[in-house]
């Protein structure tokens, strides 16, 4: 869990809607003088959002420790938010802070909040400040799900998928993806484009692997591009194929299989290969790549 993700909550307080409004427009020196004055009254939304303010260094130094000193404030008083999160604090410590970390993160799963139901899962899964039980990861991935949370849909079809804690199943871990799918997550978009692929059916593979390439997973953008190598789903191109390989192969995220690539180049004209560096420029930019690629294969017709 990145502290980056952390959002602000809300209440019900005059003084607590100012310092909203203020971290709404960026005025954080300003959302941290009233949610402190709350929060020494032992406002608990409060408590929780300084505690964030100071993980995040949003208004003040960043503090971990501060932040985790606010957090338990409201932790205490049964704040399942503020328990979720300094679960988050432990859980990038020692052995024994992440076992603290998975105390709070029940106590906050216990009142349902889907992120800490969705980690605590993952806790069981790898025996992490818990005894490693897939049945209990299940439980937890199960409830979370059920409140939509998309990860939490995509640990639950790695189950279903490798057969942990349950009988392996690829049509049920399919419908956990396909649910994370639908929700926009480009983990699961790529995922589940894989799995089509295997099930032969890659005009869907394609659909999959394409809305996960569009919001920027390198992985995907290669596979979309094996893909249009290869004339699965999709007429062979070479052009789009090379500019969809090299567009991945510049993320940090992904490396393209080079063997892939000098079979692919190996089969180029130079004029081609300037084509692909060509559109793989024009896909750079965010939310340019489908536009691109749309435009390139009409110019076509």
């Amino acid at each position: 869990m990145s502290y980056q993700n952390f959002t602000v909550v809300q209440c019900t307080n005059v003084d607590f809607d100012e310092g909203f409004a203020a971290y709404q427009r960026e005025d954080y020196v300003t959302a941290l003088k009233e949610w402190r004055s709350l929060a020494e009254q032992g406002n608990a939304a409060a408590q929780c959002n300084l505690g964030m303010m100071y993980q995040c260094g949003q208004g003040v130094a960043q503090d971990s420790k501060e932040a985790a000193t606010w957090y338990r404030k409201a932790a205490e008083q049964g704040y399942a938010d503020a328990q979720y999160k300094l679960g988050v604090v432990y859980s990038h410590g020692g052995d024994e802070s992440v076992r603290e970390a998975a105390v709070w993160y029940c106590k906050a799963a216990e009142q349902g909040l889907a992120v800490a139901q969705s980690d605590l899962g993952f806790m069981y899964q790898m025996g992490r400040g818990v005894p490693q039980d897939f049945n209990k990861a299940m439980m937890w991935y199960q409830k979370a799900a059920e409140q939509g949370n998309a990860m939490a849909q995509i640990l639950l079809g790695a189950l279903y998928a490798l057969g942990h804690g349950v009988t392996q199943d690829n049509t049920e871990a399919m419908t956990c993806y396909r649910k994370a799918a639908e929700q926009g997550d480009a983990v699961a978009q790529g995922i589940l484009g894989g799995m089509c692929h295997m099930l032969q059916d890659d005009t869907e593979a394609m659909m999959w692997y394409r809305k996960a390439a569009e919001q920027g997973l390198a992985e995907a953008q290669f596979r979309l591009g094996w893909m249009f190598a290869n004339g699965l789903g999709a007429a062979k191109n070479r052009v789009v194929a090379y500019a969809l390989y090299s567009l991945s192969a510049a993320s940090d995220s992904y490396v393209e299989t080079q063997d892939d690539m000098d079979e692919l180049v190996s089969s180029m004209s130079e004029q081609e290969i300037e084509e692909g560096l060509a559109l793989m420029r024009k896909m750079t930019e965010p939310g340019d790549l489908g536009c691109a690629l749309d435009a390139y294969l009409n110019s076509l017709d």
